[in-house]
């Protein structure tokens, strides 16, 4: 929701202030979530296909099982 967003805002700058983090150092924390973050949806990605896959056949085996029984 907007209001949980608005809260993660704010702990997220109260943090930085209390560390006292430069702009580079955020940089580079950003560009290291960002790159895991590449490799997590790779394997989302990966999952979905497969998913996607048993779903079909899954689909298709229940359509040929209803053709069956239909020429029957």
């Amino acid at each position: 929701t907007i209001e949980q967003y608005n809260n993660a805002k704010i702990s997220f700058k109260r943090i930085i202030k209390k560390k006292k983090i430069n702009k580079k150092k955020l940089e580079e924390l950003e560009k290291k979530v960002l790159d895991s973050s590449v490799v997590i949806f790779s394997f989302l990605k990966e999952d979905i296909k497969i998913f996607n896959k048993e779903n079909f056949n899954q689909a298709h085996q229940a359509l040929e099982k209803l053709n069956f029984l239909l020429k029957n």
